[in-house]
């Protein structure tokens, strides 16, 4: 099984959720976390 490419992460993300989200992976000891912005790339700030 080959990981996965970054561009197949956010194709996967707009698929699910319909729009690109910020998001980092990152690992800490032996765990692995995703965590995933509530705003989405693109939002404008302020109206």
């Amino acid at each position: 099984m080959k990981p996965l490419l970054v561009d197949e992460v956010i194709h996967y993300l707009i698929h699910r959720w319909g729009k690109k989200y910020d998001f980092r992976l990152f690992k800490r000891g032996e765990y692995l976390y995703f965590q995933m912005m509530w705003g989405f790339l693109g939002q404008e700030s302020f109206p």
